[in-house]
């Protein structure tokens, strides 16, 4: 055997030590890869903090779909000074998040056997005779999807990262030993967190199950969203693009279908509405049969749906029936129906409460900007539809943008990305 061929082989018995110790049986081992990798290595030198990815480390396999996960994050400790000879120990390493596109929340699930992600910065190292400055423990930057935010353990919000590169510090690495401390170091700060993935889009689309808004959104898009007879076909929220003529593009989100008493959990409950609280424009989406969830369940009639619907945002978050919205009155696909539609239209105009609605009052009517017969199965109404998205979306930007000037907005993002969550 070669010293070329020994030397290998040495170095490999090295990573298979490695392995053995992370990737034991027991129910952290999962944890203890994670924080043997992520915050005892240090990397080669040719990374660097910024490329360095500690999710690389971690066995690759497919996650399901995902939009809100708990986080335990602790900065690296600081490490002894050395008193005698004026050595001062380096500090820990930091902890950050970092909005980016392409990246699924669904990369931040617990190991095996755990109830949440530990992210741990890399520790400081310690003053010797042969290094009076320690060196500082390696951050860590964790890659986060556009549109998270950050929230206590108590869910109560922090931060929003809202736009690719917006980047937060969430621990803070101890400080090293030194001469105002005594030469004894310091602990990093720890904190968990809750991450809800909130989808940022254009338009939103609401409505009960089977009104057709997996159908619209496929329409309208390249989405190919699940689309079945049955209720809740829809599990999770599903985005599309719009393309016109002139490469303008427009996103819509497609949320799973809210039934009466969705605010009691009921359903799916209200768990994907979050989904919709960044959209610009809401789209109510109405079948105009009505919606029956089983033969234990009444029969409710277009209208009856709609105001359910209106009731059912307005107990989940009382500013969604005050967001721009669009009525679409879909299935519209004969005369009967079309008198059908209209109808529901002047009970609208008129705000009728019926009778087996009155358990339900006080309803808040949202202000719609337009109000239209479509039918997403025959393609009816399509262009007519994508032209009014467009042009209300136009609106909406000109308002925005006349209510706050370039520098405020510049400085609120500002003020969101140096927010401090030590101590929370």
């Amino acid at each position: 055997m070669t010293s070329g061929e020994l030397m290998q082989r040495m170095v490999a018995l090295r990573q298979l030590r490695c392995t053995c110790k992370c990737h034991s049986s027991s129910k952290s081992a999962g944890a203890r890869a994670f924080r043997h990798h992520a915050g005892q290595r240090r990397p080669a030198k040719s990374e660097t903090p910024e490329t360095y990815d500690w999710r690389s480390e971690l066995q690759a396999h497919d996650k399901p779909f995902l939009d809100h996960v708990t986080l335990v994050v602790r900065g690296g400790s600081g490490a002894p000074g050395l008193a005698r000879f004026g050595g001062t120990g380096g500090d820990g390493g930091n902890v950050f998040l970092r909005a980016a596109e392409g990246v699924k929340l669904s990369a931040l699930m617990p190991p095996k056997g755990e109830h949440v992600t530990r992210v741990r910065a890399g520790e400081g190292h310690a003053s010797s005779k042969l290094y009076i400055r320690g060196e500082d423990g390696r951050d860590v930057t964790v890659g986060v999807p556009v549109g998270v935010s950050v929230c206590t353990e108590g869910s109560r919000p922090l931060v929003d990262l809202n736009q690719p590169g917006d980047t937060v510090q969430v621990a803070k690495g101890g400080k090293g030993g030194d001469a105002s401390n005594d030469y004894k170091s310091r602990k990093g700060t720890s904190a968990t967190l809750k991450l809800y993935l909130k989808l940022i889009a254009d338009v939103g689309l609401v409505g009960f199950p089977n009104a057709g808004k997996s159908t619209l959104l496929a329409r309208l898009s390249a989405a190919k969203p699940a689309i079945t007879p049955f209720p809740f076909t829809t599990l999770h929220p599903n985005v599309g693009t719009v393309v016109y003529n002139d490469h303008r593009q427009i996103s819509l989100a497609d949320t799973p279908g809210l039934i009466e008493g969705a605010s009691r959990n009921i359903g799916l409950g209200h768990r994907f509405l979050r989904h919709i609280e960044r959209t610009k424009l809401l789209a109510y989406v109405i079948d105009i049969n009505g919606f029956r969830l089983n033969q234990n369940s009444p029969q409710r009639s277009g209208y009856e749906t709609l105001l359910l619907l209106m009731k059912e945002l307005q107990l989940y978050d009382s500013s969604l029936v005050h967001k721009p919205c669009m009525l679409l009155i879909n299935k519209v696909e004969n005369p009967k129906l079309i008198q059908s539609s209209q109808e529901l239209q002047l009970r609208l105009k008129e705000r009728e409460i019926p009778e087996s609605l009155k358990e339900f009052e006080p309803f808040t009517f949202p202000k719609f900007s337009h109000v239209m017969d479509i039918s997403a199965k025959l393609a009816v109404g399509m262009e007519k539809l994508t032209e009014a998205f467009r042009s209300e979306l136009d609106i909406l930007a000109e308002t925005e943008t006349e209510l706050v000037k370039p520098d405020e907005r510049r400085e609120r993002i500002a003020m969101d990305l140096i927010h401090d969550v030590r101590g929370r």
